[in-house]
């Protein structure tokens, strides 16, 4: 860490920028790999592409998630429908909330002491939904089915997903040394 003061000096240098620019990359060294490919020497593998980090939840959604206002209105309102027959396809991007629930989960945040305005209110909806599938899948059809509704919207998991095929192509290219074929057949 020579040129900087400690470490955490170094480590907010090294992702300050994701890649370096087309004029940064001119001045270092090529190299290309057995398979065609241009990489970069004098700093490190940059990948193909960068997948943002999702922004971080708001003050708001992580106290509705921390003082269990979702897991509070999940409760009661898997209570009131006792005779539901829970399914992944009930619980789907189409579940929706009457009027009468909406207000019922502002009841259940104002209980848990979540103080929510009128904007974020409105402005967050689909969050809030999302959260409640979430609670009443849970308690219904167990943690599996939590997490896929968790991360249905979490756009790098989904962008990373669409890349494997790209990635099975340029496995499948071998070396000119080893073909894909050959390597296969070993």
């Amino acid at each position: 860490y020579t040129k900087f003061t400690d470490r955490e000096e170094y480590a907010d240098e090294a992702t300050k920028d994701d890649v370096p620019s087309d004029s940064v990359l001119a001045t270092r060294p090529k190299f290309k790999t057995p398979t065609g490919r241009t990489v970069y020497g004098g700093g490190g593998i940059y990948p193909d592409v960068i997948l943002k980090d999702p922004p971080n939840l708001t003050r708001p959604q992580f106290e509705m998630i921390a003082k269990r206002g979702f897991f509070e209105f999940a409760t009661h309102y898997i209570n009131r429908h006792k005779d539901t027959k829970w399914s992944p396809e009930l619980l789907s991007k189409n579940f929706v909330l009457g009027d009468a629930e909406w207000t019922e989960l502002r009841k259940s945040m104002d209980k848990q002491k979540v103080a929510v305005s009128d904007s974020v209110w409105g402005a967050d909806r689909s969050f809030m939904l999302r959260q409640v599938r979430a609670e009443l899948a849970s308690a219904t059809l167990g943690q599996l089915y939590r997490y896929k509704i968790l991360v249905e919207d979490d756009t790098q998991l989904n962008a990373a997903l669409e890349l494997f095929p790209r990635a099975s192509r340029l496995m499948s290219l071998g070396t000119p040394e080893t073909p894909a074929k050959k390597v296969l057949q070993r």
